[in-house]
């Protein structure tokens, strides 16, 4: 999570202003994560001091996989650090 919000980090400084992630789509999760999605995404975020662009579409197509992520996850863990 820190290698990833240090190079966010850097390319904001780069461009000189605030860049929003996008939520991935992806079609395996590991049995060995720390975070579910929906927390890795706010802990960058507020690691990097960046916006988070929420893909619905995204969030549909992993609810379509063999092990899916919990749609819920993504509206039940606000980002409480965001005012």
């Amino acid at each position: 999570m820190r290698r990833t919000a240090e190079r966010i980090r850097r390319v904001q400084d780069f461009l000189g202003c605030r860049i929003s992630i996008e939520n991935t789509s992806y079609y395996l999760h590991s049995p060995l994560a720390e975070m579910n999605e929906a927390e890795f995404l706010n802990a960058v975020a507020q690691e990097a001091d960046c916006g988070i662009h929420l893909d619905i579409n995204n969030i549909s197509r992993q609810q379509r996989q063999p092990r899916p992520a919990r749609t819920a996850a993504f509206f039940s863990t606000p980002s409480k650090w965001r005012g």
